[in-house]
């Protein structure tokens, strides 16, 4: 990762006895963040069937996709919701998930959508029987990684290219769907960025606002 490659590059220097603070460069600054249009989502949604037969496999890439759009998850949170965070409260469903930096006894409840809700039961009905207590398992019935996640969505983002004529197989990951439910929020509902900073639980503000700044893309199109 690079904060291991920074950490080799610190040593290194402090060999050499030289002082040098490196900074980190984030993919999330401005400018150079990623993300999908709804319409982009929803053709990669389409086009998930035409990237596996196994009807499992559909249900449960749906449901991953859904949940991370609407409810603003990264994927290390979602990959460790169990069967016990998925809970149902007055006609409403709920997930409770171990935040960035949150200890495991400190979940957060995260309200999401009736589509995404029924997206998951369909997954439901369908989930292998495991006694992996993980709600999101691969095919031998363990614990989906992050790792395998990306691989798969990388080949349904190509077959969407392929099928739609989008170009997002390149850069399509895990946390994009962060930024773009952050950008769904803010310029296509005009939502109040004190409201966009509490779906996507920024500590600050000034991280969500990164969000209305165009992006490298956005800037490339506008000179063409």
């Amino acid at each position: 990762s690079i904060d291991n490659y920074m950490l080799r590059v610190q040593s290194f220097l402090a060999s050499l006895m030289l002082k040098v603070k490196l900074s980190k460069i984030s993919e999330d600054q401005p400018g150079n963040y990623k993300y999908l249009t709804y319409k982009e989502i929803q053709q990669l949604l389409a086009s998930i069937p035409a990237t596996t037969g196994n009807i499992t496999q559909i249900k449960m890439y749906t449901a991953i996709i859904k949940v991370l759009f609407t409810a603003g998850l990264r994927i290390n949170e979602l990959v460790n919701i169990t069967m016990e965070d998925l809970k149902q409260h007055d006609n409403a469903t709920f997930l409770f998930i171990i935040g960035k930096g949150k200890a495991h006894d400190q979940k957060q409840s995260i309200g999401i959508s009736k589509p995404t809700a029924m997206a998951i039961n369909d997954y439901l009905d369908v989930r292998p029987k495991t006694t992996s207590n993980y709600l999101f398992v691969n095919t031998h019935g363990q614990k989906l990684t992050r790792q395998a996640f990306n691989k798969t969505l990388k080949q349904i983002a190509h077959k969407c290219d392929e099928l739609h004529g989008t170009n997002i197989g390149n850069k399509c990951t895990s946390h994009i769907f962060r930024h773009s439910l952050a950008r769904y929020c803010l310029i296509d509902k005009q939502m109040p960025i004190s409201h966009v900073r509490d779906i996507l639980r920024h500590k600050s503000i000034e991280t969500t606002n990164k969000y209305l700044q165009n992006s490298d893309d956005e800037i490339n199109q506008i000179r063409v």
